[in-house]
Parts: structure tokens; sequence; C-alpha cells
């Protein structure tokens, strides 16, 4: 059950979680057991910086009994929980490798959908953060390719959604994106607030951003802001800042149409400082970009460039490629000259060799309202 509900509903999955825990330790089956402690790690890793420590000693002690009782099953969900700890560290390489094992493991397994779903599902996150577009764009096909045999409609779902979705911003078909969404949607229909609902807010924002269309990203940020609060997602210290830092994306976005600038550059400038509490360095990089979005909108000209020197170098410490070459980007826009132009030369050629094609567009998705100091890209 905690398996089954746990890429839907994650707060009922860890109540029947703990329950298994507790009824593995009093009937003492190591096999058992060894799963029960496994998941559960992976469980408290989601919450971030606060369940670090809790989840590196449970899978101390499961990873030694998977492999002590030589159940590669067991073993394989070591593999990912320790995915899903470097994944909300923002451990984006090892968090792949470790999804890469446990997939491996896991095919061999054989009848274990909702694992093989979580192994692939995480090597796309992490692809999309490390900004390798072309394996993502690899494991999108394949994986939706798989889902689509399997009659797996949960797997199809996050094929086409969320971070997946950006294959096709970045290969510049905004009506790919929306269609896959929308299609992905239908098949897969959940009244009550989840993480599906999430995922889609966060392609429908991208793709609405994408496009230029502003007001309806922000519009659509906040008509599904009140479900995701009371969702209780956001305690998920991952969830937390992907949506902090988008709402303040859209706001940046939206007072970029000259409506309601000041209410909208308030609320980005909370979010910022929520993204600067959460004290993980890839969170910091994204508070950078946004600070140097929020002067932009201010009219701040002299402390724009120096906030987006330091969100590049904060960017490229986290790994995250993608997101270093739009800061770099945006830098070139900044400065102007021969200078800015190298820069932005150097940004827009990266982000084509790994199949952007569109370069000043998707650099509207992750950086809005930049374009406000110095020369406005070429759109």
């Amino acid at each position: 059950m905690a398996a089954g509900l746990a890429l839907v509903d994650n707060i009922r999955a860890a109540d029947f979680l703990a329950r298994h825990l507790l009824l593995a330790l009093r009937a003492g089956e190591p096999y058992r057991v060894a799963r029960g402690l496994a998941l559960q790690a992976g469980f408290t890793a989601i919450q971030g910086r606060t369940g670090r420590r809790r989840a590196a000693q449970l899978l101390a002690v499961a990873r030694p009994l998977a492999e002590r009782i030589q159940s590669q099953h067991a073993v394989a969900l070591c593999e990912l929980a320790a995915t899903v700890a470097a994944f909300y560290e923002g451990r984006w390489e090892h968090a792949r490798g470790f999804a890469e094992r446990a997939e491996q493991m896991l095919l061999e397994c054989g009848g274990v959908p909702w694992e093989l779903n979580t192994a692939q599902l995480y090597q796309m996150f992490a692809c999309y953060f490390l900004g390798d577009v072309p394996e993502l764009a690899r494991l999108s096909r394949t994986f939706l390719s798989s889902a689509r045999e399997r009659g797996n409609r949960l797997a199809g779902f996050y094929c086409r959604s969320g971070f997946a979705n950006a294959v096709w911003l970045a290969a510049d078909d905004v009506a790919g994106a929306e269609r896959n969404l929308e299609e992905a949607v239908r098949e897969w229909h959940q009244e009550e607030f989840g993480i599906p609902h999430y995922w889609t807010i966060v392609a429908r924002s991208h793709i609405r951003l994408y496009r230029g269309e502003r007001k309806l990203a922000w519009d659509g940020v906040m008509r599904g802001w009140p479900g995701l609060a009371a969702s209780v997602l956001l305690r998920i210290q991952g969830v937390r800042i992907n949506m902090h830092d988008l709402r303040a994306r859209c706001a940046l976005a939206a007072a970029a149409g000259g409506a309601d600038r000041a209410p909208l550059l308030a609320l980005a400038e909370r979010d910022v400082k929520r993204l600067e509490r959460e004290r993980l360095a890839w969170a910091d990089a994204l508070a950078l970009l946004l600070r140097a979005g929020l002067s932009a909108a201010r009219g701040e000209a002299a402390d724009v460039a120096p906030l987006l020197e330091r969100a590049t170098a904060a960017f490229e410490t986290a790994q995250m490629a993608v997101h270093a070459n739009v800061a770099r980007r945006r830098l070139g826009e900044a400065l102007s000259g021969d200078e800015g132009r190298a820069l932005v030369h150097m940004a827009d050629a990266w982000m084509r060799s790994q199949g952007i094609r569109n370069p000043a567009r998707y650099a509207e998705v992750l950086a809005p309202n930049l374009a406000a100091i110095g020369t406005r890209p070429t759109i």
C-alpha cells in the first residue's frame, strides 16, 4: 500500500510505511525489516536537510542487513533511499548513479513496478538539474515507451509532466510540450491534490513562461497554491524550494508586464528569503538569480551584474549547468558591449550544444524579467 501511494500521495504512504515497519520489527523477519528500514530512510530523506541524519542512520542499518540476507530487492531499495537522500541534498550526479544502479537491480527482480518507476523518475529529475538535456530526452523517450507498453499511466504521466516536460521546450516544440502534458493529465486524473497536481503546475507554468504568457503563468501558480499548501507537500524541502522558486519567477514575469508591480515584487522578495532560509547550495543559487531579477525589476542596475556573477558561480558549484548558462547569458545582457556579447554567445553556444534550440526563449523560463536591464534578448 505504501509503495502504491508513494508517487501519488506520499503523506498517506508514509503512514502505511510506518505501520509496515512496526509490524516487520515485531515479526523479526529480516527481509521485511530491511525493506521497511530502506523505505523509511527514503521517506525520511525527502524532508531534506532536517531528515538527513536520521535517513543516514536508517540506511546504515538497512544496507548491511539487506546484503547479509542477499536480497537483491532489499539492496535495490537501499540504493533508492540513497538516491532520494542525494537528490534532496542537491548531489545530482550521485543521485543519478544510485538510481541507475537501483534500476539495473530492479530489472532483474521483476514484479516491482513502483520501485522501477521511482528509479527511472529520479534519473530524469537528476538529469534536469544537472542540465544534461540530451540524456533527459533519451530517458524520457525510453521510459515513456516502456510505460505505454506496460499500460502504466502514472509512469507515463511523470515522463510528460514536471521537469521531464522540459525536453519539448528545449526542442522549441512548445505545442508538443502542451499536447503531451494535457494528454498525460487526461490519462491520470486525481481529484484530491497530490504530487501529480504539483508536477502539472510546474510544467504548465514553464510552458506559459516559454510562450511569454506571463500573466497566465502567474495566475496558474496562484490558483494551484491553496491546494498545494493544504496537501502538506510543502513540508518536503525539495518541493518547497521548487515551488517558491517557481512562484517568484512567475511573479517577476508578471511584474515585467506592468500589472500590480509592487505586490508582485514584494511576494517575490518573500519567496527569495524563504529560499535563503533553506540553507542548501542549490537553493542559494536560485535565490541569487531571483535577486538579480528583483534588482532588474526595481531598476537597480548596479546590483544586477554582481548578483548574476555570483549566481553563475553558485550554479556551477551546484553542478546545474543549464541554470549556470542562463545566468551567464543574463550577465552578458546586463553588461552589453563586447564583453556582454561574448558571454551571451558563449552561453548560447553551450545551450545549443545540449539541444536547447532557442536559448533566448528558454532563458525566459528560468530567469524572466532580467532583460529589463541592458539589451533585451532577441527572441
